[in-house]
């Protein structure tokens, strides 16, 4: 089970492997949202409430591939994990599911308005992640969260790919420029 190594994961969340989870491992808080894999739910999971994506592998397996490969995508932005994005927590099969544990950084866009230096650390978050050759591929409110330092994190790398073409980056820069000036 996982909480044995939980020391480990403490002391470096790069290495974290995928589990099996036991149902007592995780405690129901509230649910946060639905998308095309499966639901969002808000779980408390030794001590700390996360975010823990749900897949249904009877009713969509099929999603399984693109769960796992946003998990491989959190990895590779391990050393932005927390400043940019969500820290990975935890993943690995949950009854008959597959989920995917990441830390809470906020509320949704949608909630707030935004100054410069806001818009400015979103464009350069995006354009670290792009740095790492990955295109989010799924700029929209609901991926933008503002937490109550008011921080800006991108989330949901569901959709995303590894390109290097220069033309998608710039595209999606001006996508997420223009959907933040919304919010100014």
């Amino acid at each position: 089970m996982f909480f044995g190594h939980w020391k480990t994961w403490q002391q470096d969340y790069n290495k974290i492997t995928e589990q099996d989870f036991d149902f007592s491992e995780f405690k129901f808080k509230s649910f946060l949202g639905c998308e095309q894999t499966g639901g969002t739910y808000a779980y408390e999971f030794y001590g700390q409430i996360i975010a823990l994506k749900v897949l249904n592998l009877y009713k969509n397996s099929k999603f399984l591939n693109q769960m796992q490969k946003e998990i491989e995508i959190y990895k590779l932005l391990s050393k932005i994990q927390e400043i940019y994005i969500p820290k990975l927590v935890c993943y690995g099969y949950y009854g008959i599911g597959y989920v995917m544990g990441t830390t809470i950084v906020g509320t949704k866009l949608s909630f707030h308005k935004i100054e410069q230096w806001q818009k400015n650390k979103a464009l350069r978050a995006l354009e670290i992640i792009h740095s790492h050759n990955i295109l989010h591929n799924d700029i929209r409110e609901e991926n933008i969260l503002i937490n109550e330092k008011n921080n800006i994190y991108i989330i949901d790398f569901g959709k995303s790919i590894k390109t290097d073409k220069k033309n998608l980056f710039c595209k999606e820069k001006s996508e997420l420029s223009c959907l933040l000036n919304y919010y100014m």
